[in-house]
């Protein structure tokens, strides 16, 4: 008998998908945004609850970003890190872990919610999907 993830677990996983969704874009990959997860989780980018209770300013977003390894230049940092924290914001707005978890469904609604997000275009959503898919496959 396997342990069902709790849905904070869950609502962090779906808010890493979105937070590497973000980063992959401007000519950076998925695959090496995806690969900052790990120092993103240390450096407390990652827990849905610490950052629904303590949001983070775009500048400390900045620095968190660069310690991760996310060194863009000021222009492409500040511009992500304003979209993250207009991000946390809207999630903390919506309800945080219910909101993150109703985005663990299909493409077209998925899309829908997330394109009044600020700072989510189609590149955006197009990665979320695909991470999404792999995290269930066969289910989007």
């Amino acid at each position: 008998m396997t342990d069902m993830p709790s849905k904070s677990s869950q609502a962090d996983e779906i808010f890493q998908d979105l937070l590497v969704s973000v980063l992959a874009v401007n000519n950076y990959s998925l695959e090496k945004a995806y690969r900052l997860c790990g120092r993103l989780q240390e450096l407390g980018l990652l827990d849905v609850s610490v950052l629904a209770g303590n949001p983070l300013g775009a500048g400390e977003i900045r620095g968190k970003l660069i310690e991760a390894g996310y060194a863009r230049g000021e222009y492409i940092e500040t511009l992500i890190s304003q979209r993250i924290e207009r991000i946390f914001g809207a999630i903390k707005q919506r309800g945080s872990i219910e909101y993150l978890l109703s985005l663990d469904c299909g493409s077209d609604l998925v899309a829908q919610k997330l394109s009044g997000l600020y700072g989510v275009g189609p590149r955006v959503i197009s990665n979320f999907i695909q991470l999404r898919a792999s995290a269930r496959p066969g289910s989007c």
